[in-house]
């Protein structure tokens, strides 16, 4: 494997290395799979507004779960089906000795359903729009991930990427082979930032990252700086297992 330093003379390389990252386009983490918990707001009776909250489970195209929403009552859903990031399910409830079905009906879009949600009141066919958002827990950052760099070559080198969190400050390295890169950021908010800089024969590279973690994946963008130059790029990491 090359020398690091030589490894730098490449611009276009330095700025994937000092991001640390794989430079693929960026894939949503949960892809289409709608499971997990979901909330929504929709107007009240009395002018207010009822928060609804959906747990969902996707297995084998079949989608389970249930909906819970004015006085925390709990409804299971039925035919629920799930297709690509499509997914549609029903919910009925009892009001004053009659049932109410309503048809819900989207497409999962990250951490994001939009879609419709069609009933009939009085003989006549209701729709409305649904928007739901995906409810998520802000892990921490610390820890060791790994990336595949692709050079212009086509071959490939391992990176790992150490980081250690104290209150919302970041510090740690990019690592190859016996080489290591400095990091410092912040991560706040469920934001991650951090900065590396290499300086050599008085030429500096510089490149930033902000992203967040969803899952096991650490996603987002790094902004390198070279000669001037500056380019943006997807960014992609993969947690360690301790």
């Amino acid at each position: 494997m090359q020398n690091l330093l030589s490894f730098l003379a490449r611009p276009l390389v330095a700025a994937g290395l000092l991001a640390g990252l794989t430079l693929t386009a960026t894939a949503d983490h949960h892809g289409g799979d709608p499971s997990g918990t979901w909330t929504w707001k929709r107007a009240g009776r009395d002018g207010g507004e009822v928060t609804t909250t959906l747990k969902l489970k996707a297995a084998d195209g079949k989608l389970t779960g249930t909906v819970t929403g004015r006085n925390n009552t709990e409804s299971e859903i039925s035919k629920g089906t799930v297709k690509g990031n499509e997914v549609s399910f029903e919910v009925t409830r009892e009001f004053n000795g009659n049932q109410f079905t309503a048809k819900y009906a989207g497409k999962v879009e990250g951490d994001t359903i939009k879609g419709t949600v069609t009933s009939t009141r009085n003989g006549e066919e209701l729709s409305r729009e649904w928007i739901a958002t995906r409810k998520t827990e802000a892990a921490s950052p610390a820890g060791n991930w790994k990336s595949t760099f692709t050079r212009q070559d086509g071959s490939t080198m391992e990176l790992n990427i150490g980081l250690k969190l104290e209150g919302e400050k970041v510090t740690g390295a990019v690592k190859v082979n016996d080489f290591e890169i400095p990091l410092s950021g912040t991560y706040k908010a469920g934001k991650l930032t951090y900065r590396t800089e290499v300086e050599r024969d008085g030429q500096k590279w510089t490149s930033e990252f902000v992203g967040e973690i969803k899952g096991d994946k650490l996603i987002g963008k790094s902004t390198s700086q070279f000669n001037g130059q500056e380019r943006v790029r997807d960014v992609e990491a993969t947690r360690l297992k301790d």
